[in-house]
Parts: C-alpha cells; structure tokens; sequence
C-alpha cells in the first residue's frame, strides 16, 4: 500500500542530546532574559504619572522569554515535546498543491481584515491565529484554540488595557444595540 504524502506523521521521539539541547537553549534564553531585567530596571523614569516608561518593553518581553523558557524546560521532563504537538504535515513540492498554504494564508489574511471591523478584535484575532496555525501545519485544534486564545488575550491586555491603545470593536453588536 501506498502512503499519502499529504498524512501527518507524528515524529519520533526527541534524543536525550536533543532534550539537553532544548534545555541548554531555554537556559540560554532564561539568563538574557535576566540581564535585561536588570538593565531596563536602571532606564530613567518619567515624571508623567500615566507613562509606563522606558523599561516597561523590555521587562514585559524578558517575563514572557521566561516563561516560555520554562514552558520549554518543562516539556523536555514531561516528555511531550514541542514537535510531538506540531504533526507537522508534508507538504507537496511541485504542482498546483504547492501553492495552496500561501494562497489560503493571504485569503486568511485579508478575511481578518474584514473580520475585525465586523466581529471586533478579539473574535476575529482568535479565528485568525487559529486558521493561520492551521494551515501552517499545526494540526490538533486543541493546541491552536489555547494557542490562539492566550495570545489574544495576552495582547488585547497588552495594547489595550497596558497601552490603552484603541482596539476595533464589533460594528455588528454596535448595529444590533442601536436598533
């Protein structure tokens, strides 16, 4: 019997010099993370009560390299590593089948667009990061939907409620409200 190219294979499992090599990373990652903390530490205030000031990138993006790191430390002793939840896919590469991934991408693309003005930011950014991971090969929707909300999440509080940096809302709840 012949096997479908375009099946998911589950890969095999990750080396133990593999496993290190992960951990030696997020190790790695975990200590950059550390010196920049303690660089935007000494950055200068400002005297605008309202202003995050100049170390507040840096510290939000160095918490987050932690974290991460440590998710990624954690998956190498679980045992489930990060390419046993990406089934990644093979892709063909020659033909009309080796255009589908982009095409789809930009059509997703230009769908969030619409979909944002009409769904607001945080329906259509979940949807989006969920097609996009999709048809970039993630293939179990768990991982995509948590994926997909945590990140929206993160970011609708980041610009939003950090920055208070408008984002767009549903004009079809503003449409049935006003009627």
């Amino acid at each position: 019997m012949v096997e479908n190219p375009l099946t998911p294979t589950t890969p095999p499992p990750a080396s133990t010099a593999e496993r290190q090599c992960y951990i030696l990373v997020a190790l790695l990652l975990c200590l950059i993370a550390v010196v920049v903390l303690a660089i935007a530490k000494s950055f200068p205030a400002t005297s605008i009560s309202t202003d995050i000031g100049a170390g507040a990138f840096p510290s939000v993006y160095s918490w987050l390299l932690i974290i991460l790191s440590l998710i990624l430390i954690a998956g190498q002793f679980s045992g489930t590593t990060l390419r046993q939840l990406l089934v990644l896919p093979t892709r063909p590469t020659q033909g009309f089948g080796r255009w589908t991934g982009p095409f789809c991408t930009v059509v997703t693309c230009v769908a969030y667009l619409y979909a944002m003005q009409l769904f607001g930011y945080l329906v259509a950014t979940v949807l989006f990061m969920m097609l996009i991971m999709k048809i970039s090969g993630i293939q179990r929707w768990w991982v995509n939907g948590l994926l997909a909300i945590v990140l929206s999440i993160t970011l609708y509080i980041l610009f939003s409620l950090a920055l208070n940096v408008p984002l767009p809302e549903s004009s079809l709840l503003e449409s049935l409200t006003l009627e």
